[in-house]
This record gives structure tokens, sequence and C-alpha cells, in this order.
């Protein structure tokens, strides 16, 4: 790890000093389920980490997808004997600066956490994922599809349940390529995510089909408005970039008159439904969610492939996508409050909600796995002897500390070979990508 980045850690570390109780969530319950000190279970704790504030993308929906399989794992006795889990929440913010600072806020504040699911997006993963491994953490992540996350040196114990994005580029150049455009202009934030699929759109064009374009490139912190964009009689335009900022160039496009049928815009295909009319964002773009309407309602979002969503079919655990939905419905309600439930839900469903579930599942079946392990004494001694234990002392879970590496190998293997039937899609595994 290079100076530079071992001295943003360090800054990171040093502003972490904030404690979880003072880490603001806004409504959103910081531990879920409450710990019931009566019923004789150890608990275990995951950080959670989904971006909620601040953002240009939000993940907080997933939050009753983690709760669901929460619920069933600690009602279930064959998982996790003698112990229930919990989640400890921050917002990443979908933020690489502001997820490092959640990252040293989970691990310097009790409780230990075993396992880490998140951070809410790809920017936000992406440092989370690299900083893991030094403190022997397995992370699973249920939004993240960004191609550099596929990186097995950087991102050691890291697994994700989302194929990369960049695919969708060939959905991008097969509609271009239908209609025989021969011009056409590609606008990209610059993360990761959209610059791996520009790309690999800009070498398909290129490659195959010879087929001239303009690029223009803008930074997070940039405003996409103030790029000089539709004065170069480009009339197809691949959008790059998270719903927030083309929801801004989308006004401008408006203002500036590029409306269809004569103007075309390409977007990704996991824009929520509704994402030019979202009330929840502080910026302002000068325009009416009916003037957004008039271009975002003609745009063209190419989607792969996928196994069909069955309604009734049953999934793990014993669950089919009918009854998911409705309890995840259910908790989304503002006014739903048994359990202490989440309140006061974002004004939109998170599409990725059943793959956090099942993240969640999968987490606590390695984890399961692992305490299985346990019995084994050499596997129980080495343990004991990480965690710094007295010589002859039995380890548990409740002894685990980020020097526990063997756990965490255990974990890894675990994870690898996890699979089952989820909801809504035949397997769960094929989406858990070990590079």
């Amino acid at each position: 790890m290079d100076l530079v980045c071992w001295l943003q850690l360090f800054l990171a570390f040093a502003a972490s000093s904030v404690t979880l109780a003072q880490e603001s969530q806004g409504p959103y319950h910081q531990i879920y389920p409450p710990v019931n000190d009566t019923d004789g279970r150890t608990p275990l704790y995951i950080a959670v980490v989904l971006s909620f504030g601040g953002s240009s993308y939000k993940s907080v929906g997933a939050l009753p997808g983690i709760q669901i399989a929460l619920d069933y794992i600690n009602s279930e006795p064959s998982i996790l004997p003698g112990y229930s889990l919990h989640y400890t929440l921050t917002d990443s913010q979908c933020d690489r600066s502001t997820a490092i600072r959640s990252y040293f806020t989970q691990i310097t504040n009790p409780p230990t956490k075993v396992g880490w699911v998140g951070s809410g997006c790809s920017p936000a993963t992406e440092p989370t994922a690299e900083l893991t491994q030094y403190h022997n953490i397995a992370q699973v992540s249920c939004v993240s599809s960004s191609p550099d996350l596929h990186n097995r040196q950087r991102f050691r114990y890291y697994f994700q349940l989302l194929s990369t994005d960049a695919p969708i580029a060939y959905g991008f150049y097969s509609i271009i390529q239908y209609f025989g455009w021969k011009r056409v202009g590609i606008i990209t934030q610059g993360e990761n995510l959209f610059i791996a699929t520009s790309d690999v759109l800009k070498r398909l064009l290129t490659e195959n089909g010879n087929i001239e374009y303009t690029e223009w490139y803008f930074r997070s912190e940039e405003s996409v408005s103030n790029i000089s964009i539709f004065d170069s009689g480009v009339r197809i335009y691949v959008v790059e970039m998270y719903s927030i900022n083309a929801r801004e160039l989308f006004c401008k496009a408006y203002r500036s008159g590029i409306l269809p049928p004569k103007y075309l815009f390409l977007t990704p295909n996991w824009y929520v439904e509704g994402w030019w009319a979202e009330g929840h964002t502080s910026v302002d773009y000068n325009c009416t969610a009916d003037e957004l309407a008039a271009v975002a309602l003609y745009n063209v979002a190419p989607f792969l492939a996928e196994f069909p969503e069955i309604d009734d079919a049953v999934a793990e655990p014993n669950i089919t996508l009918r009854e998911f939905r409705s309890l995840y419905y259910k908790a989304v309600q503002s006014d739903y409050n048994e359990n202490n439930r989440l309140m006061e839900y974002s004004d939109y469903i998170f599409p990725y909600a059943y793959h956090c579930h099942e993240a969640t599942l999968t987490f606590a079946y390695a984890l399961n796995k692992t305490v299985t392990d346990l019995a084994d004494d050499f596997l129980n001694r080495e343990a004991a002897e990480e965690s710094g234990l007295p010589e002859g002392e039995t380890f548990t879970m409740a002894n685990f500390t980020y020097a526990n590496s063997g756990i965490v190998t255990r974990m890894f293997e675990h994870l690898q070979n996890t699979s089952f039937r989820g909801i809504g899609v035949s397997l769960c595994s094929y989406y858990l990508h070990v590079i």
C-alpha cells in the first residue's frame, strides 16, 4: 500500500474517533434486531453499510431485506445455535472518503464485527473491500457491480452477488448497431463503475462497427450541466452516470431543446422506476418532473437476459418471491413500527432488496459452518491462540478478534462453496463471484 493510501487511511482513522452512538443514522435503527439479554444467546454483529444520506445513489431501501433475513436466522435453531446475529448500521453516502470513515467507525468501536455487508454502492465498496482483509473480515456486497472489484489480489475476502455492469455495454452496442446509427455521444461520470462500461463500449464501436463517437467526461464533484454537450451535432447519447446526475443532464437537455424523437438517450438499466421525478434530492435543476419526463420517458435502457422471476417458486429459506414482497412492502410503510423496524424510508422501493436478503443469508450460512468447524481441536486451539486466550481455554465466536486470520480463511472457503435457490432467480450461487 503506497504512502498516499496510508496517509488517507491515517486521516480517515483520525476522523473516526466518533462513536457508533454519535454517528447520525437519521430515522434508521442503528442495531437490528434489538439484543435480548434474557434469551441466553450470545450476540454476534455484522457491519451493514449502505448509502442513505447526501449521496447520488441511495441503497438504504435494501435494509428491510436484510432485516427479514435476520428475523429468519434468529428464529431458526439450526443456524448459529447459541448465538444471535445483529447488524450495526453506518452510512457510506456512496462516497469513497465517507466509506473509509464509516469503516473505521465500525472497526474502532465495540462491538467487534464478525463480518461486513456493504458498502452501499461500488465507489464506497472498493475502499472497504480492500481494507477488510487487514482486519480479517469477510465482506459480501449485494449492490455493487464495478468490474474493478473482480480483483482477488486487491480484494482478498470480498464477494458480491451482482455481476459486473460492463456487459451492459454490449446492450448499448447492439441497439446502436441494430438501428444503424453511425455517430453517438458517450457521457461518462468519473467513477470506475461507469468508466469500465464506457471503455468496453468504445472498443466495440471501434473494432466491430467503425462507429464514430464523441466522449464527454466529468468528475463526480463537478456539475454535468457545465459541460458543453448539446452543441456537438450528436443526436444519440449513451449516459453512464448516477441518476441524480442524469436528472441534471436531462434538465439541461430540456432547456436546450434536445427532445425526442429527434434526440435519444440510452441509460443504465438499474435506475429506479420514475427516477427522473425523485423528490429526495437537494439539487435544484430548475425543471419540473413533467419537464424531465418529456426527455426521460423516451430513453432506452438495455436489459441483460436473466432467469425469470417466479412468484410462487419456493426459495431459501422456504419463502416465495410473492411472500418476500409482502414482507418487504409491509416493512417500508412509514406507519409500520412492529419490533422497532426501520421507519421513514426514502420514497422509492430498492430493486436489489432481495439480493441483500440473500447476501445476509449467505454470510450467516458460512458463519454457521465456521462455528461447526470450531469443534475440531486443532482449529479451535489455533483460533484461541490468535485471540490471545489462555492456554486450554475453548474458543467461541464470542472471542473473535481482528487477529483471527484462521476464522476468515474458513469463512472464505465456506462463502465460495455456498449455493442455494434464491428468491426470484434460479440459483443464488451464480451471483457469488469468486475471482
